[in-house]
């Protein structure tokens, strides 16, 4: 048992580290949806490999190794995000768009994207919701907020991962559980947390989502 036990709380000294953590915990196809609560809308898996490959740095050390890591973690969400809820903020989704960054890549790994990758993943994300594959639900500011810099994903098998970081971008902390129990408790807040006001419905969110898709091309 004590073999088989993992650390509860993990310290991560760099990118490549959380990255090697995250691909750890992806342990293949558990045919159940994976939630996220965090503070952006979910868009880096829409990326493509090659679309990594361009936004991270050249000359940076470890780069293949990162760009594969991330590409590894990127493919295995894609062929897996099915019914998934995204519970995140406008302020969030205004960070990226602001920014070019996503929270949680170190701005001295990875280029910012242009406003036109971001709405082009903007607008595959939009595909993705009228297509049933992804409910996207922004929080209502005045019930609940999510802090900048803390992501949680949510899978009945896989278990809870909380990763929160510092604002250097390179010392993360990560919380893993995996009793079933926990895991339980977890995804049925997450899957009923549109009826709890805490977030404003899927109607009300998308189009939020649009009105800041046509803000973006005007």
């Amino acid at each position: 048992m004590l073999e088989q036990a993992k650390p509860l709380i993990k310290r991560l000294n760099s990118s490549l580290e959380l990255l090697e953590h995250l691909i750890d915990t992806d342990n293949g196809d558990t045919g159940e949806p994976y939630h996220w609560i965090e503070p952006e809308p979910c868009i880096g898996p829409l990326s493509t490999d090659e679309g990594v490959d361009q936004l991270v740095k050249q000359g940076i050390p470890n780069r293949e190794l990162i760009v594969g890591a991330i590409c590894k973690h990127y493919g295995f969400l894609r062929e897996n995000l099915l019914r998934n809820i995204n519970v995140c903020t406008t302020e969030g989704l205004y960070q990226i768009i602001n920014t070019g960054h996503v929270y949680y890549s170190s701005q001295e790994l990875v280029h910012p994207m242009s406003i036109e990758i971001i709405v082009e993943m903007l607008e595959i994300l939009r595909n993705r919701i009228a297509d049933g594959k992804v409910k996207l639900l922004f929080t209502n500011p005045s019930k609940i907020t999510v802090p900048k810099k803390t992501l949680i994903s949510i899978n009945r098998k896989m278990g809870i991962n909380l990763i929160m970081h510092d604002s250097s971008g390179s010392d993360f902390r990560a919380v893993c559980f995996s009793e079933e129990s926990i895991n339980e408790a977890f995804v049925d807040f997450v899957e009923s947390i549109e009826d709890s006001g805490l977030v404003y419905n899927e109607t009300d969110s998308l189009a939020t989502l649009d009105s800041i898709i046509n803000e973006l091309h005007k």
